[in-house]
């Protein structure tokens, strides 16, 4: 992966994130709905979550293979 493919990446995981954030704080904080609710009115929310958190492992291992560690 290229330098610039990856500030790119990093950049669009941390727009998806944010937004994330966002509407989970509205439907949660804001309208007070269940987690259910929130997972059926927000679907994306969670396979958002699932691709930050795989993506942030992914590069944490690719961190470690590149300091041999």
């Amino acid at each position: 992966m290229t330098k610039s493919e990856r500030i790119t990446s990093i950049v669009l995981a941390s727009i998806l994130l944010l937004t994330i954030i966002n509407s989970t704080w509205f439907f949660l904080g804001i309208a007070k709905v269940s987690v259910v609710q929130w997972i059926v009115f927000n679907a994306c929310a969670p396979a958002g979550i699932a691709f930050t958190q795989h993506y942030c492992q992914e590069y944490v291992q690719e961190v470690m293979k590149y300091l041999g560690l």
